[in-house]
């Protein structure tokens, strides 16, 4: 029965409808407010393992009434896990820990297959983020004293400023929502090239990021605790030089691993020095007028703290790959099948908003 449950339920044209499921019902609903409407219905609609995520947030934080900071702490906890998840499916990337996440210790308890089970998570927690969007629930991060100012665009590498008629940041490039260029690169965030395992069901730019990892020394992979400065400075707060660590090392050793920023930026030429990473930094990244003070912190966060700056260009390496390779992959073998069309696939997100209460999480 478990098993039936999952293979109906773990599909893209499931996700959408559960979404207008779910958002009908709290529209059509009297009383209280969208947040707790959806946390009720969204409660009797998910199954396992999902459904503990809801009833360990409700455990975790003590309410009557569901608002949108039960949502927001929700969110990140579902994207962390399908994140933590799916990197364990991942045969080949032997850099990160052995993790037993909540859909591992559900899918070994009933028998489950654990990819099915990462399908079914990432299928219905896409279609309560859609839901929470559509109904316009704000999901501020009860952990945090402001709302981000700058950050990562939504789309690429560069940075961005916050949309103005919704979650996320744009950059200068992407930030019409009806250009070609914005489409194109909303398209790369789901693509999967056909050379790519059938499992995990996660994006190109995501395989492709853990590809370069996977070959980087194990001190130089940046952790989530080690972002937690710069998730401050995006939401504008004053940081002490000293919450950051001092790391530095020449970013040209790593430039082979780096092809197509190489092309674009000549990484080879970044030598382990401010002036040259700084100047490189104004091409890979150039500067929004109205955010110049706050982007060139950013900026000098990842010249002290090369693991950062790292990060940042392996996001870009993938991004670009996957522009690369869509467009060589074109014809009827490179199409992929309707079968595939329809699955889900876990997109990569990149960010540095939250990392403290994705810390205090996973503690």
């Amino acid at each position: 029965m478990h098993r039936t449950s999952i293979q109906a339920q773990r599909s893209v044209a499931a996700s959408k409808t559960l979404t207008l499921k779910l958002v009908a019902a709290v529209r059509a609903a009297e009383g209280g407010s969208s947040a707790s409407r959806l946390w009720a219905e969204a409660y009797r609609a998910v199954i396992d393992p999902l459904k503990s995520l809801f009833e360990e947030v409700e455990i975790e934080f003590p309410a009557k009434i569901r608002a949108a900071k039960h949502w927001a702490i929700l969110i990140v906890r579902l994207e962390r896990e399908a994140e933590v998840a799916a990197n364990s499916q991942w045969l080949n990337f032997g850099s990160l820990p052995d993790v037993e996440t909540r859909i591992h210790r559900f899918a070994s308890r009933n028998d489950w297959n654990v990819a099915d089970c990462v399908d079914l998570w990432m299928a219905q927690g896409c279609a309560l983020r859609d839901a929470v969007e559509q109904l316009g629930i704000d999901l501020c991060n009860p952990d945090v004293s402001q709302p981000d100012v700058i950050g990562v665009c939504s789309l690429c590498w560069k940075t961005g400023e916050p949309f103005k008629r919704g979650d996320g940041f744009f950059c200068v490039e992407h930030g019409n929502v009806g250009s070609d260029s914005y489409q194109k690169a909303r398209d790369r965030t789901l693509w999967r090239d056909p050379s790519q395992r059938l499992k995990p069901r996660i994006s190109f730019v995501w395989h492709h990021v853990r590809e370069i990892r996977a070959q980087l020394p194990r001190p130089l992979i940046v952790e989530p605790v080690d972002l937690i400065p710069m998730a401050k400075v995006c939401r504008g707060l004053e940081v002490d030089a000293s919450s950051f660590r001092h790391v530095l090392f020449d970013l040209s050793v790593y430039s082979p691993l780096l092809k197509r920023v190489n092309r674009h930026f000549e990484i080879e030429k970044v030598r382990p020095n401010a002036k040259s990473q700084m100047k490189f930094l104004a091409a890979f990244d150039p500067m929004l007028p109205s955010l110049f003070a706050l982007q060139r912190r950013m900026h000098e966060v990842m010249i002290q703290d090369n693991r950062i700056l790292l990060d940042r260009l392996i996001y870009a390496e993938a991004c670009l790959e996957a522009d690369t390779r869509r467009r060589s992959n074109r014809g009827p073998e490179s199409a992929p099948s309707p079968k595939e069309l329809g699955r889900a696939v876990v997109p990569y997100v990149f960010s540095y908003s939250g990392m403290d209460s994705v810390v205090v999480s996973f503690s």
